[in-house]
């Protein structure tokens, strides 16, 4: 019978660091190139034990080594303090205390997706990235015009009929070419968020599916209650650029450049660049103050 093996895998783009653990607390180190991923499984045994942190392409290493071996464990880093918190964050290091701790079994593990759950989660967060980026041009053509005297409704660019009435608006030739191209990128969005959620929808299957793998409440309407819902969504949605319309305003007195990708992806910049604003406030309150004691 084969000596127990617990195997840590430090795991990165193109490499990964093996950590080879024994009963008897001998370890063996060897680096890997991930293109020699199938000479690495070939030595693997089927009472082998893995530990391998969670990556980006952590996937394509687990569905090569499972049937290769006994277990296989995905490590959140998040979880594993021993790993983030590491005096000597070095790639064997980590191995080492993956396998280590493999062996106490003593790993948070995490549940790994079966491939088509995988898809339909990076799916749902596509759309979201989508929705974000799609919001923060909305706040950017909002406030073109309202540099320009135009005060558009919060609904106006909800709709491809508001969409094109700001094309048909006279500015300045720039500022045109710049509308039409953000507004280009709007509709594009427009599209590309329809036909996701077209697909995470498809027949009510996968919607069931999406709603395990994130964190919304996703449910099957009638025509009626859809139309009701994506009333309720657009609201929502008007509310959140009005909240990012004032971060731009801040972002300009405060003289922080503001781009829609940082809108996207970092709403706290939004109170921190409000905050940021009340603090300038309150020293020119306070130069006013001294002035007028003067």
């Amino acid at each position: 019978m084969d000596a127990k093996r617990y195997i840590g895998i430090d795991l990165h783009r193109d490499c990964f660091t093996a950590c080879l653990r024994l009963e008897n607390g001998r370890e063996y180190l060897k680096e890997w190139k991930l293109e020699e991923l199938a000479k690495f499984t070939a030595k693997l045994r089927p009472s082998d034990e893995v530990a391998v942190e969670v990556t980006g392409n952590t996937r394509l290493f687990h569905d090569a080594v499972a049937p290769h071996v006994g277990r296989i464990v995905a490590v959140n880093p998040s979880q594993f303090k021993v790993i983030t918190h590491s005096v000597k964050k070095t790639d064997p290091n980590d191995a080492r205390n993956l396998a280590l701790y493999l062996a106490k079994d003593l790993l948070p593990e995490v549940r790994m997706k079966d491939k088509t759950q995988a898809q339909i989660a990076s799916l749902t967060q596509t759309r979201d990235t989508m929705v974000k980026l799609r919001t923060a041009l909305k706040n950017k053509v909002n406030n073109l015009c309202s540099a320009h005297g135009v005060n558009l409704n919060k609904e106006s660019l909800a709709s491809e009929k508001g969409l094109r009435m700001v094309l048909e608006m006279r500015f300045d030739p720039l500022v045109n070419l710049e509308l039409k191209i953000i507004i280009d990128q709007i509709r594009s969005l427009n599209q590309s968020i329809a036909e996701l959620e077209e697909t995470i929808g498809k027949e009510g299957q996968n919607v069931r599916l999406a709603a395990k793998l994130t964190s919304w409440r996703i449910d099957i309407h009638s025509e009626e209650q859809w139309a009701e819902l994506v009333e309720q969504r657009a609201e929502e949605e008007q509310e959140h650029e009005q909240v990012a319309a004032m971060a731009e305003i801040a972002a300009e007195e405060t003289g922080v450049e503001l781009t829609p990708e940082m809108l996207a992806q970092d709403e706290d910049l939004i109170r921190k660049l409000q905050e940021l604003q009340r603090a300038g406030d309150d020293d020119e309150l306070e130069n006013a103050e001294a002035s007028e004691e003067t």
